[in-house]
């Protein structure tokens, strides 16, 4: 593959890693379950279910966008340059 397009490529993936981390690790898993949160306590529509599952998704959402941003930098690293 010629070098242009692998510098390309690898630059797209770095791109998409830190899109993917910022959606979904940020707003997926932090942002959403917060609005939730508060939209539940304006409401006075608290169940024990859904307030569990939305701190699970915040306390995991490191991890989960983390693991998202290593899986794409991996596959950068496949196209990039030994040099």
């Amino acid at each position: 593959m010629r070098k242009g397009i692998r510098k390309i490529l690898a630059a797209f993936f770095s791109l998409l890693a830190i899109v993917m981390l910022v959606y979904v690790g940020g707003y997926r898993l932090v942002i959403l379950p917060l609005k939730d949160i508060y939209h539940c306590y304006i409401e006075n529509a608290w169940t024990l279910k859904r307030l569990f599952i939305d701190v699970i998704k915040i306390f995991f959402s490191a991890t989960v966008g983390g693991g998202l941003w290593c899986l794409f930098d991996i596959i950068a690293g496949f196209f990039r340059d030994d040099d």
